[in-house]
């Protein structure tokens, strides 16, 4: 199967990954391809490099692979976490136990990672040899009844009400008693089962034997998308932020001037100074993409019928931006020449206009999502193909996109904003297939939280003039207090000034995306329900500290004349609102004691 190309900024969402974008001539696989297809397209792809096994990822360093400049996905933990042999409803399969009632030997697992330029295929192959009707025989333990059709009495009238689909069975019945027919009666169809015993089942019995084969096979292939690296060139290195434009956003442009400062209109001889409040934005773009495909082998050919079998894709492209404004006050003292500064600073929550924040620091009116700090939107989409007695089946559903941006308290210090998880039946947002005969459809999940706030400014004096107390890190804000530090003039006819700038805020951060996916095939009387899952995708999860820089286009830094004394007086300035608190009081949650990420 073809991978779509990932178009940057073609979704009004933050999911474009720039530099991700896979060439649609990457891996030629035919229109209606099966997942052995899909590898030996892979293998036989220009840009194939080799296959190597789960062991083999620390030594090729790709235990962790960058989809993107600072973004990165665990690609071992993704392997070991979805491992067939694990699974929960596998792993019971390799109980001695079961053997030889219901399994003719041990199941076998295979599992490889194929590495392309520009990105990895994992290729995992599950076959459980059943013994020849294990299906139906009574008392079936759990793990292999989970892999069997069942028979639903209930269900036959119904399955004759079917329409076109119940004609497309009984004429592919018809055939198939036709090929019997003709046979040798002594010739095998299946096992021990030959052409005269298959011609004497009845046409429901008949259905059964075809769909229980000997073995049922499990493969599974994922598609993780990665930076194009030629060979012997190095990953890019991770960044502590990602400082990339929302996808609604212009690309960046430079920064914005510091505004102008008024003539003071009026000054009171004086030692103290403060100045109007002034604000710094920063933000950041994040995004994942994962593609699935799960195939299962009801039957293998024989002569009588082709390979029986489901299949069922499903991509996701999830993406989120969190845009954190802070006011900055500045306060200037002393009776000398040096003065004597303090800085407090403030996460700012704006209202829908982006007031009082957004449009200070330059910010477009169109660029402020309604106020939004937290922007939450995720595209996904799916593909069901089933060979099976009757019609086969082919569908897509379709593409659905959706926005949760919301606001979200912006913190700092221990206070927490915390995001509920969300959860979106396939059947309430359609990503799925309901047919007659066949069903599937994907619930996906998400949940996020911010916590643990820092804000950095760096702090230098200009035009000669000296600070005294500034680590070269820069003012460090861990809560809402002021730092103080000293500065000294120049020493000219121009005694310099303040400058603050490279703002960033740093916290703690956690995005979940979690998947669960149903199949059901009901041909005739028999019918299968498989559920996938639910998995909660920590491999594409995001539970770490993060620093975010200033977001593009809005002003890099303020100047203060600090050593012009007086309290300024401008009646033409209205007053600084205060900082307005939380809406909702955040909870306080204990400090992670982690490695402090603004270091």
């Amino acid at each position: 199967m073809p991978l779509p190309l990932i178009r940057p900024r073609r979704l009004v969402c933050a999911l474009a990954l720039a530099g991700v974008a896979v060439p649609a001539t990457a891996i030629a696989a035919p229109a209606q391809s099966t997942n052995d297809a899909l590898v030996d397209a892979t293998k036989a792809s220009p840009l194939f490099r080799s296959e190597i096994k789960r062991g083999g990822l620390r030594k090729a360093k790709l235990a962790t692979v960058t989809l993107r400049p600072g973004v990165e996905i665990d690609v071992l933990r993704y392997v070991q976490q979805t491992a067939l042999d694990k699974h929960a409803n596998y792993a019971p399969l390799f109980d001695e136990a079961l053997r030889p009632t219901w399994l003719t030997g041990a199941p076998s697992y295979s599992e490889s990672i194929l590495v392309l330029d520009d990105r990895l295929v994992i290729d995992r192959r599950l076959t459980v040899p059943l013994q020849p009707g294990a299906c139906t025989k009574a008392g079936a333990p759990a793990a292999v009844a989970s892999i069997c059709f069942a028979p639903d009495a209930g269900k036959a009238k119904a399955a004759a009400d079917k329409g076109d689909a119940a004609k497309a069975l009984a004429q592919e019945l018809s055939e198939i008693r036709g090929k019997l027919a003709k046979a040798d009666p002594g010739k095998i169809v299946r096992g021990t089962v030959t052409a005269k015993q298959a011609l004497d089942m009845d046409d429901d019995a008949l259905i059964g034997f075809l769909l229980e084969g000997d073995a049922r096979t499990i493969h599974h292939v994922s598609i993780v998308p990665r930076i194009a690296v030629a060979d012997g060139a190095k990953q890019a290195d991770k960044l502590d932020a990602v400082d990339a434009p929302l996808p609604a956003v212009a690309d960046d442009a430079a920064p914005a001037e510091p505004k102008a400062a008024k003539p003071e209109v009026a000054a009171l001889p004086g030692a103290d100074k403060s100045f109007a409040r002034e604000y710094f934005l920063t933000g950041f773009t994040y995004g994942r993409e994962l593609e699935d495909t799960w195939e299962y082998t009801l039957a293998e050919s024989t002569w009588l019928t082709d390979r029986y079998y489901v299949r069922f894709s499903y991509h996701l492209s999830f993406g989120f931006g969190v845009r954190a404004p802070f006011s900055v006050d500045v306060k200037a003292s002393g009776a000398n020449a040096s003065r004597a500064i303090d800085v407090s600073v403030a996460p700012v929550d704006v209202d829908t206009q982006g007031n009082p924040a957004y449009a200070a620091v330059g910010l477009p009116a169109n660029q402020t999502f309604d106020g939004k700090e937290f922007v939450l939107q995720f595209t996904a989409g799916c593909s069901f193909y089933a060979s099976i007695p009757g019609p086969n089946v082919s569908k897509s559903c379709p593409n659905v996109g959706k926005n949760f941006s919301r606001d979200i308290d912006p913190v700092i210090g221990n206070e927490s904003s915390a995001i509920a998880d969300w959860w979106l039946p396939g059947s309430d947002t359609g990503l799925g297939i309901d047919l007659s005969i066949a069903s599937a459809s994907v619930d996906i999940g998400l949940g996020a939280d911010v916590t643990n706030g820092k804000i950095r400014l760096d702090a230098a004096g200009i035009s000669g003039a000296q600070t005294t107390g500034v680590p070269g890190s820069g003012l460090a804000f861990a809560n809402r207090e002021a730092l103080s530090f000293g500065m000294s003039p120049s020493g000219g006819a121009d005694p310099g000034r303040l400058r603050l700038s490279a703002p960033r805020y740093g916290f703690d951060l956690r995005l979940r995306p979690k998947l669960r996916g149903h199949i059901g095939v009901d041909v005739g009387v028999w019918d299968h329900d498989w559920v996938i899952g639910p998995y909660a995708l920590d491999f594409l999860s995001i539970s770490q500290g993060f620093v975010l820089g200033r977001h593009p286009g809005t002003v890099a830094q303020h100047d203060y004349a600090v050593f012009d004394s007086g309290l300024v007086l401008d009646p033409d300035t209205p007053v600084q609102p205060p900082v307005k608190p939380p809406k909702n009081p955040p909870k306080n949650l204990p400090v992670n004691p982690g490695v402090d990420v603004m270091k």
